[in-house]
């Protein structure tokens, strides 16, 4: 949806007919600005009333922009999550701790103002996908039950994994990652068997041994001079 002036969103906010209705799927993108094709200048503030949709389980938002005052955050249907907004840390921690508990999937895209994810008592999630989060500077994730990870970093940023067992898929772009955490994660997580490694650049010498590992990439990591590989299921 384009707005041409930041008064028509007192229209866009009859959309929570929609929330009245039990919608389970919400998609809102919103653009604001004075011209035709240039980049939003304001953003559309998200009313209250969509965090506490009972019945939503799927949520997308772009180029909408999520306060940090918000009193409360309820979201017990959702299951997915793909935000492409500004938001503060703290509403993204009000919902991980207890606004969204059933939460499987996840995905924050372009997020303005995101600069900490600290993720650990979402039982149900399973994939958690960052990408070019511009001010994303740490990453601290214990999830039992996550199979798939994607992060896409546009600046050097602290990833701690944590109690991540079950994960299965592992995809790090523009990571600076050094060859001891790489070592100590694999050792730590026996059961990955998709490693996709993309620009990382800080990567000089790494040891892989692995039964599970079925497919494992290197691309564009600059530095790296010596591979030892034993993985007899490698596809």
């Amino acid at each position: 949806m384009i707005l041409e002036d930041e008064s028509e969103c007192a229209l866009l906010n009859h959309w929570n007919y929609a929330i009245q209705c039990n919608v389970k799927e919400l998609n809102l993108e919103v653009w604001i600005h004075q011209k035709r094709y240039e980049l939003p200048k304001k953003y559309y503030e998200l009313l209250e009333r969509a965090l506490v949709a009972k019945s939503i389980t799927v949520l997308k938002l772009s180029l909408c922009k999520l306060k940090s005052f918000y009193s409360d955050i309820n979201l017990p249907s959702l299951k997915k999550l793909d935000l492409g907004t500004i938001v503060e840390n703290q509403v993204v921690q009000t919902l991980f701790d207890g606004g969204c508990r059933n939460l499987e999937e996840m995905r924050f895209e372009h997020c303005y103002g995101l600069k900490s994810l600290q993720v650990s008592i979402l039982p149900k999630l399973k994939a958690i996908e960052l990408v070019e989060n511009p001010q994303l500077e740490n990453v601290e994730i214990e999830a039992s039950n996550l199979e798939s990870l994607l992060l896409n970093l546009m600046r050097p940023c602290q990833i701690n994994l944590g109690r991540c067992g079950n994960l299965n898929k592992l995809l790090l772009n523009s990571c600076s990652i050094t060859d001891k955490w790489l070592q100590d994660f694999l050792s730590k997580h026996p059961l990955v068997e998709y490693l996709d490694l993309r620009y990382c650049s800080v990567l000089k010498r790494i040891n892989i041994s692995s039964h599970r590992m079925k497919s494992l990439a290197f691309i564009y990591c600059s530095e790296l001079v010596e591979v030892d590989i034993v993985t007899p299921n490698l596809h």
